[in-house]
Protein backbone atom coordinates (compact mmCIF):
# COMPACT_ATOMS: atom_id res chain seq x y z
CA UNK A 1 0.00 0.00 0.00
CA UNK A 2 2.80 2.29 0.65
CA UNK A 3 4.41 1.91 -3.07
CA UNK A 4 0.64 2.35 -4.43
CA UNK A 5 0.40 5.39 -2.36
CA UNK A 6 3.84 7.12 -3.02
CA UNK A 7 3.11 6.70 -6.90
CA UNK A 8 -0.47 7.97 -6.74
CA UNK A 9 1.12 11.00 -5.18
CA UNK A 10 4.07 11.30 -7.69
CA UNK A 11 1.90 10.94 -10.50
CA UNK A 12 -1.80 11.65 -10.23
CA UNK A 13 -1.89 15.69 -9.40
CA UNK A 14 -3.12 15.55 -5.10
CA UNK A 15 -4.78 19.11 -4.55
CA UNK A 16 -5.71 20.66 -0.82
CA UNK A 17 -9.12 22.05 -1.26
CA UNK A 18 -10.96 23.34 1.01
CA UNK A 19 -8.76 21.75 3.98
CA UNK A 20 -8.94 18.36 2.25
CA UNK A 21 -6.53 16.31 -0.01
CA UNK A 22 -8.38 14.97 -3.70
CA UNK A 23 -7.35 13.75 -6.51
CA UNK A 24 -8.81 16.00 -9.36
CA UNK A 25 -10.66 14.04 -12.41
CA UNK A 26 -8.16 12.66 -15.06
CA UNK A 27 -9.58 11.29 -18.61
CA UNK A 28 -6.23 10.45 -19.93
CA UNK A 29 -5.40 7.30 -18.81
CA UNK A 30 -1.70 6.82 -19.22
CA UNK A 31 1.16 9.83 -20.04
CA UNK A 32 4.83 8.89 -20.58
CA UNK A 33 3.91 5.11 -20.26
CA UNK A 34 2.65 5.97 -16.59
CA UNK A 35 -0.97 5.67 -15.86
CA UNK A 36 -2.64 8.79 -14.52
CA UNK A 37 -6.38 8.29 -15.20
CA UNK A 38 -8.39 8.97 -12.15
CA UNK A 39 -12.38 8.56 -11.83
CA UNK A 40 -14.12 10.90 -9.37
CA UNK A 41 -14.83 7.92 -7.14
CA UNK A 42 -10.71 7.04 -6.86
CA UNK A 43 -9.65 10.73 -6.41
CA UNK A 44 -12.14 11.52 -3.54
CA UNK A 45 -12.98 8.47 -1.74
CA UNK A 46 -11.08 5.50 -2.76
CA UNK A 47 -7.35 7.10 -2.42
CA UNK A 48 -8.69 8.69 1.32
CA UNK A 49 -9.97 5.55 2.08
CA UNK A 50 -6.38 3.33 1.62
CA UNK A 51 -4.90 5.83 3.71
CA UNK A 52 -7.66 5.69 6.37
CA UNK A 53 -8.05 1.90 6.07
CA UNK A 54 -6.83 -0.27 8.73
CA UNK A 55 -5.41 -3.94 8.05
CA UNK A 56 -8.20 -5.89 6.90
CA UNK A 57 -11.05 -2.73 8.53
CA UNK A 58 -13.16 -2.75 5.17
CA UNK A 59 -13.03 -6.82 4.93
CA UNK A 60 -14.26 -6.76 8.64
CA UNK A 61 -17.19 -4.14 8.18
CA UNK A 62 -18.58 -6.22 5.57
CA UNK A 63 -18.15 -9.79 6.80
CA UNK A 64 -18.10 -9.25 10.80
CA UNK A 65 -20.39 -10.85 13.04
CA UNK A 66 -22.78 -8.01 13.54
CA UNK A 67 -25.19 -9.72 16.15
CA UNK A 68 -28.68 -8.76 17.03
CA UNK A 69 -27.48 -7.89 20.33
CA UNK A 70 -24.61 -5.52 19.45
CA UNK A 71 -27.17 -3.95 16.29
CA UNK A 72 -29.72 -2.80 19.65
CA UNK A 73 -26.90 -0.70 21.51
CA UNK A 74 -27.41 2.47 22.18
CA UNK A 75 -25.53 5.00 18.72
CA UNK A 76 -25.13 8.32 17.53
CA UNK A 77 -27.98 7.46 14.81
CA UNK A 78 -28.04 11.46 13.10
CA UNK A 79 -25.94 14.52 13.41
CA UNK A 80 -25.84 17.84 11.85
CA UNK A 81 -23.90 18.19 8.17
CA UNK A 82 -21.78 20.87 9.49
CA UNK A 83 -20.49 18.73 12.81
CA UNK A 84 -17.77 16.27 12.20
CA UNK A 85 -17.65 13.47 14.62
CA UNK A 86 -13.97 12.29 16.06
CA UNK A 87 -15.53 9.63 17.97
CA UNK A 88 -18.80 7.74 18.84
CA UNK A 89 -18.82 4.58 20.54
CA UNK A 90 -20.48 2.75 23.21
CA UNK A 91 -18.59 0.85 25.99
CA UNK A 92 -20.99 -1.50 26.84
CA UNK A 93 -18.94 -2.89 30.05
CA UNK A 94 -19.39 0.64 31.53
CA UNK A 95 -23.21 1.39 30.29
CA UNK A 96 -21.64 4.64 28.40
CA UNK A 97 -22.04 5.86 25.09
CA UNK A 98 -19.00 8.42 24.26
CA UNK A 99 -19.49 10.96 21.23
CA UNK A 100 -17.04 13.47 20.55
CA UNK A 101 -17.95 16.30 18.37
CA UNK A 102 -16.01 19.42 16.46
CA UNK A 103 -17.26 22.07 13.77
CA UNK A 104 -16.46 21.12 10.26
CA UNK A 105 -13.16 21.99 8.90
CA UNK A 106 -13.90 26.07 8.15
CA UNK A 107 -16.94 25.95 10.00
CA UNK A 108 -17.51 28.32 12.87
CA UNK A 109 -19.78 26.20 14.91
CA UNK A 110 -23.47 26.93 15.79
CA UNK A 111 -26.46 25.06 16.85
CA UNK A 112 -26.72 21.25 16.09
CA UNK A 113 -28.73 19.02 16.51
CA UNK A 114 -27.60 14.79 17.40
CA UNK A 115 -29.81 11.64 16.87
CA UNK A 116 -29.43 9.00 19.71
CA UNK A 117 -31.13 5.34 18.82
CA UNK A 118 -31.72 2.69 21.31
CA UNK A 119 -31.43 4.48 24.60
CA UNK A 120 -34.07 2.37 26.09
CA UNK A 121 -31.61 -0.29 25.46
CA UNK A 122 -29.78 -0.07 28.56
CA UNK A 123 -31.61 0.41 31.24
CA UNK A 124 -34.42 3.13 32.45
CA UNK A 125 -32.29 5.69 33.97
CA UNK A 126 -29.79 8.13 31.89
CA UNK A 127 -27.79 11.11 31.95
CA UNK A 128 -26.45 13.32 29.37
CA UNK A 129 -23.30 15.27 30.26
CA UNK A 130 -21.80 17.50 27.77
CA UNK A 131 -18.02 18.62 28.71
CA UNK A 132 -19.14 16.90 32.12
CA UNK A 133 -21.93 18.79 32.60
CA UNK A 134 -25.04 17.03 33.12
CA UNK A 135 -27.66 18.49 31.16
CA UNK A 136 -30.06 16.36 30.75
CA UNK A 137 -31.91 13.09 32.47
CA UNK A 138 -34.59 10.81 32.16
CA UNK A 139 -36.05 7.80 31.57
CA UNK A 140 -38.64 7.13 28.94
CA UNK A 141 -39.08 10.29 29.15
CA UNK A 142 -37.07 13.35 29.66
CA UNK A 143 -37.71 14.37 33.22
CA UNK A 144 -34.56 17.64 33.55
CA UNK A 145 -33.04 19.20 30.52
CA UNK A 146 -30.87 22.45 31.21
CA UNK A 147 -29.20 24.30 28.40
CA UNK A 148 -29.46 22.19 24.94
CA UNK A 149 -32.76 20.83 24.34
CA UNK A 150 -33.30 17.24 24.51
CA UNK A 151 -36.52 15.52 23.94
CA UNK A 152 -37.78 12.01 22.13
CA UNK A 153 -39.15 11.99 18.83
CA UNK A 154 -40.28 8.77 19.08
CA UNK A 155 -37.94 6.31 19.61
CA UNK A 156 -34.87 8.57 19.31
CA UNK A 157 -33.48 11.08 21.76
CA UNK A 158 -33.06 13.97 20.00
CA UNK A 159 -30.34 16.61 21.58
CA UNK A 160 -29.78 20.27 20.16
CA UNK A 161 -26.62 22.40 21.18
CA UNK A 162 -23.77 24.22 20.19
CA UNK A 163 -20.91 22.79 19.46
CA UNK A 164 -18.13 25.72 18.95
CA UNK A 165 -15.12 24.01 19.72
CA UNK A 166 -14.41 20.18 20.30
CA UNK A 167 -17.45 18.59 22.66
CA UNK A 168 -17.69 15.71 24.51
CA UNK A 169 -20.96 14.40 24.82
CA UNK A 170 -21.52 11.32 27.00
CA UNK A 171 -24.62 9.62 27.89
CA UNK A 172 -25.03 7.46 30.84
CA UNK A 173 -26.95 4.35 31.98
CA UNK A 174 -27.51 3.56 35.64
Amino acid sequence: LPEILDYVDRNMNPTWKDGGLYYPRNEQTWVDGKFVGVTPLSGNANFAYARLNRKDGLNKLYFADWAKTRLAQPNLAEVSRHIDIARAVFLPDRNVLVVTARPAHGDAGGPARFEFANVHSCGQSWRLEIDGVEVASGGKEVNKTDAPMARFEGDLLVVECSIERQTDIVLRWS
